[in-house]
C-alpha cells in the first residue's frame, strides 16, 4: 500500500482543514490549500506521517486580483519547507 501523508491547514490556532495525499502530491496539495485559506489570513501547512510532523509552508495573506480578461491572478507570499527529521508542533 502506498504511504499517505496527512496535510493540515492551521489558521488562528485552529486546524481548519485536513487531507490525505500521496507523497508525490503533497507539495501541490499544500500549495492549493495555502492559496485558498490564506485569502482569509496567514496559515501554516503541517505535514504528518506516523508520529512525525513538520511545517510544509508558512503563508502570509494572499492577495487575489482580477486582470482585464476576468481571470484571477494570485500573488502568494509563501515559504515552502522540505520535511525535517524533528517533530514540530503548529
Amino acid at each position: 500500500m502506498t504511504e499517505r501523508i496527512t496535510i493540515e491547514v492551521w489558521q488562528d490556532g485552529l486546524c481548519v482543514a485536513s487531507v490525505n495525499a500521496r507523497p508525490d502530491d503533497v507539495r501541490r496539495e499544500a500549495q492549493h490549500y495555502a492559496l485558498i485559506y490564506s485569502q482569509d489570513g496567514p496559515v501554516r501547512i503541517i505535514g504528518k506521517s506516523g508520529r512525525r510532523r513538520w511545517t510544509i509552508a508558512d503563508v502570509e495573506r494572499t492577495k487575489v486580483s482580477s486582470q482585464a480578461s476576468g481571470n484571477e491572478r494570485v500573488e502568494p507570499k509563501q515559504k515552502i519547507n522540505p520535511p525535517s527529521n524533528g517533530d514540530e508542533q503548529p
